[in-house]
């Protein structure tokens, strides 16, 4: 249950990786406190994506073998969740839903896996995976309680309760004092959390009920996931693996530009905060969701010329930076 140097890691001494173990327990019994509304395969469906994790973590499983069971925990999520993406709101010429139809089930199996490896991909750093899950966490749990005269209450407890066992889980996780984390997510834990993450942005923006757009889901976990889009294509266009290894996330240029942990962690999360401010406003505004679908894009394709500029010019990440 020991996270060893090694590879692309750079902290010098193992390190527990059994945080996700309190998460996932801890969002279970947020699950008892809402059992209502919020759907019983959801803690089941975390554990599993927790055991496969660790596995990972232990023994190493290859990206297809993961990909495979994300698939599969995001199909019976689907089915017994109500997490099934079936339109992606008013983008229609007239302000229709453009539903999805028979997309469906392949775009949420799509969307939530995205979600869910750009939660485990930007878990490199002291606090840093943690620190942005439990902001859109916040505003999605606070998106559901504004919204529960329609029905979303039962999924605002359960949110907050998960963000009581995350925030329980940071004190031990962020830097503070220069003492380097003493317990870390690991694959499972930031795996779970990208799971829980994709059931709320999913769930919450779909249906008569929803509490809000789908377009506002994207903004609520902006930085995680045009990281990860913007890596991997720089992977593909250099013909490797988009799972392959490397210093090229966002926290990594970052740190090869010379910033602390703590200040890389708060750079982060003021971006991300601030993404998350623009998409509740223009939620609560009721902008043309064409607008904020076209504005996200833009900020996505802004932020990915930002990080290859950077990247050419940065030096290579050195061993010690993380310490």
């Amino acid at each position: 249950m020991l996270d060893r140097p090694g590879r692309h890691k750079a902290h010098r001494d193992p390190v527990p990786a059994v945080g996700g173990i309190g998460v996932v327990l801890g969002i279970a019994l947020a699950w008892l406190a809402a059992p209502a509304a919020t759907p019983a395969l959801l803690p089941s469906a975390l554990l599993v994506l927790l055991a496969t994790g660790l596995l990972d973590d232990h023994r190493g499983l290859s990206a297809r073998t993961r990909f495979v069971v994300q698939a599969l925990v995001v199909l019976m999520l689907a089915f017994g969740a109500d997490m099934l993406l079936r339109d992606f709101g008013a983008l229609r010429p007239d302000g229709g839903l453009l539903a999805v139809g028979w997309l469906a089930l392949p775009l949420t199996v799509f969307c939530a896996l995205g979600l869910i490896n750009a939660t485990n991909m930007i878990d490199g750093s002291d606090g840093l995976a943690g620190t942005l899950g439990l902001a859109s966490l916040a505003s999605l749990a606070g998106m559901a309680g504004l919204a529960a005269v329609a029905g979303r209450g039962d999924e605002a407890v359960l949110l907050f309760g998960a963000c009581a066992a995350l925030a329980a889980f940071l004190a031990f996780n962020l830097r503070i004092g220069g003492r380097p984390a003493r317990v870390f997510l690991g694959n499972g834990g930031s795996m779970a959390l990208g799971g829980l993450l994709a059931w709320a942005a999913i769930a919450l923006s779909q249906g008569e009920t929803r509490a809000f757009a789908p377009a506002t889901a994207l903004w609520l976990c902006a930085v995680p996931l045009v990281d990860t889009v913007s890596v991997m294509w720089r992977r593909l266009a250099a013909r490797r693996s988009p799972f392959d290894a490397d210093h090229q996330h966002v926290h990594h240029l970052l740190l090869r530009a010379g910033f602390g942990v703590n200040a890389t962690l708060g750079l982060l999360l003021g971006l991300h905060l601030a993404c998350m401010a623009a998409g509740i406003v223009l939620e609560h505004w009721a902008v043309d969701a064409r607008w904020r679908a076209a504005a996200f894009v833009a900020l996505a394709l802004a932020l990915h010329a930002a990080k290859v500029r950077a990247a050419g010019r940065l030096p290579p990440l050195a061993g010690s930076a993380l310490h």
